[in-house]
């Protein structure tokens, strides 16, 4: 296990990872995200045109591909370097996935592989740490 430096305001926080997805992790520049409770590490890629967010779970496990496909309208598929996809969503469809990717221990900065799952939003609702 090795860890990715991750920006947050004046200081530097740790993202846990897996030694085979330190190398392409480090290629980009992190920064935290704060929701609730839980610290996301988060960066930017190049898209044409432009640039999109996306966390680094998502990186690390792409998405559900079967079921975006039947479910989403005007997504588009963006390969990363890794051989990994992410669907990039039109910014008013974001809350219609129907997978997500769940960090088993809460913790959004465990990004191994044992602590990252794909469930379903009402599982991952039911599963939510208060």
């Amino acid at each position: 296990m090795k860890q990715v430096p991750v920006n947050h305001r004046d200081r530097t926080l740790w993202a846990k990872v897996d030694d085979e997805d330190y190398e392409f992790l480090t290629q980009f520049r992190w920064s935290a995200t704060v929701r609730r409770t839980v610290t996301y590490a988060n960066t930017s890629v190049p898209t044409y045109p432009g640039s999109i967010g996306v966390s680094m779970h998502r990186m690390i496990m792409g998405d559900a591909a079967e079921d975006w496909q039947t479910t989403m309208k005007g997504y588009r598929e963006y390969k990363l370097n890794n051989g990994k996809t992410v669907f990039i969503l039109p910014s008013q469809s974001r809350r219609l996935r129907k997978i997500d990717i769940d960090h088993v221990d809460g913790n959004g900065l465990n990004n191994t592989g044992a602590s990252l799952r794909h469930l379903s939003r009402p599982e991952q609702i039911r599963n939510r740490r208060h």
